[in-house]
């Protein structure tokens, strides 16, 4: 079973951006400096030697961000093809940092509100946009979560507890990523999704069909599935050099063994290790 979202890696134009994003606004601290070495993470291939960071929550949570900068990629659309495309992480009051984030570095994608679900009416959450084009879900929990095991943030800002997958076919990468985490095939439901919906154009009423993963550490896999456009194509696979946005996670287990670097239904970077 892989018990821990362990890793995110974004690819961006501007390092110094994302670190006045990560630090300044969410209170992330800078654990590592120095040039991406040859054996980086493999969805940073071709950037060896290019500047980056790994930043943590001051929480002290094991969970790790990658930045690697590549001045010659385009800030991402979210959601806009198939891939990896948003990160959640936990905060402790979502209205006071809301109040306080400078949206000319974080721009708002979506305002603070409380999510409308059957289980609970103790999660809030809003969406800004970072610098490389990443979305970032910031979810405050303020009370138990009927059926799902959530984190509650120890800082202001704490870990990232979710990482999102657009995908082209939810039966396919459900059935995917279930094999791979020896997981069963988790029944689909129907949410908004405010980054799908601005992507392609749509209401904020339109619903999306969604599956989810469990992971051991209050953490998960989100897939959402996008809307059907002859424009949707799934990315290259491999990709010469990655595009900016999310580039990728790493999941870890227990025991050892050396990791692994595998390519989703829609091309998306997984690393898993300790298995």
């Amino acid at each position: 079973m892989w018990t821990t979202l362990a890793e995110a890696v974004v690819i961006t134009p501007s390092l110094s951006d994302s670190r006045r994003a990560y630090v300044d606004q969410l209170g992330y601290r800078e654990v590592w400096r120095g040039p991406t070495p040859d054996d980086g993470p493999d969805n940073a291939s071709g950037l060896q030697g290019a500047p980056a960071m790994t930043l943590a929550s001051s929480s002290g949570h094991p969970f790790r961000l990658h930045l690697i900068e590549d001045r010659s990629a385009e800030p991402a659309q979210a959601f806009a093809v198939p891939g990896w495309a948003a990160l959640e992480l936990v905060v402790a009051d979502l209205h006071g940092l809301a109040a306080r984030l400078d949206k000319g570095v974080l721009p708002w994608v979506g305002p603070p509100r409380r999510l409308e679900l059957s289980f609970t009416d103790k999660i809030s959450a809003m969406q800004v946009r970072g610098p490389a084009g990443e979305l970032l879900y910031l979810t405050e929990i303020a009370g138990e979560t009927p059926g799902f095991a959530l984190p509650r943030a120890k800082s202001e800002v704490d870990q990232v507890f979710a990482a999102i997958l657009g995908v082209s076919e939810l039966d396919r990468s459900a059935a995917w990523w279930a094999e791979t985490l020896g997981q069963a095939v988790p029944k689909p439901i129907a949410s908004r999704v405010t980054g799908i919906a601005q992507a392609y154009g749509l209401g904020d009423d339109a619903r999306h069909q969604l599956a989810t993963f469990p992971l051991r550490d209050e953490a998960l896999i989100e897939l959402d599935q996008l809307p059907p456009q002859p424009a949707l194509q799934s990315r290259p696979q491999p990709q010469p050099r990655p595009r900016a946005g999310l580039a990728g996670v790493t999941l870890t287990g227990r025991g050892g063994g050396e990791a692994r670097h595998l390519r989703g239904p829609d091309g998306e970077s997984l690393t898993l290790k300790g298995a």
